[in-house]
């Protein structure tokens, strides 16, 4: 079951939505091939879809190419320029003793 893979959790939210019957229909069609409830289907899919929206927001995919030349110029980076030179030294904090 859906449930049985999470902690269970105090239910102290409510979210509400109106969508097309036919939606609703498959909907409670899936959670009752489940033998779980309407809201725990939702709440259970909808919670697996947002922790994959979130994950893959934080994952950068390269190719092979990109790949090779981030870890290139991680390795070799290119020796500062004037303008960085300038940044930093506006950036940085006086010192104080």
């Amino acid at each position: 079951m859906i449930l049985e893979t999470r902690e269970r959790q105090a239910k102290d939210a409510r979210i509400e939505f109106r969508i097309p019957s036919s939606q609703k229909e498959l909907i409670e069609d899936a959670a009752s091939l489940q033998g779980v409830s309407v809201s725990d289907f939702i709440a259970a899919s909808a919670h697996r879809e947002a922790v994959k929206v979130v994950q893959e927001s934080a994952v950068i995919k390269l190719n092979r190419e990109e790949s090779t030349r981030f870890v290139e110029a991680l390795l070799t980076p290119p020796e500062p320029n004037e303008a960085l030179r300038a940044l930093m030294r506006k950036s940085l904090p006086a010192k104080t003793h």
